[in-house]
């Protein structure tokens, strides 16, 4: 079998992968979380993967660039906890229900 046929079966494999896990996951997931998964996929895939993900999930371009966007907005917390306490293994962000006799911890 040629490289190029290889390549398109895997390809094909990671495209049914994502529609199947959006397939499943989809009715359990809010608008937010659709958006977040689907620009996780389009990461993973690279370039085009926008496109392609888009084209999976019915969901537009635009949407899964904001997920991607929101998702880069996630990251600095997880360096700015690496920066502050370069040991840690994890970085723990608790909060409460914001009421007026609960407590607070922020980093």
């Amino acid at each position: 079998m040629s490289e190029r046929r290889q390549e398109e079966r895997a390809e094909a494999a990671v495209v049914q992968s994502i529609q199947y896990r959006f397939e499943r996951l989809s009715p359990y997931l809010d608008e937010r979380s659709r958006r977040l998964f689907a620009a996780t996929q389009a990461a993973v895939l690279g370039r085009g993967g926008i496109s392609t993900v888009a084209k999976i999930t019915g969901l537009a371009r635009s949407t899964i660039r904001r997920g991607r966007q929101e998702l880069d907005g996630l990251r600095p917390m997880a360096a700015f906890g690496h920066k502050h306490f370069p040991k840690a293994l994890r970085l723990l962000i608790t909060t409460d229900g914001g009421g007026p006799n609960g407590a607070r911890v922020r980093l």
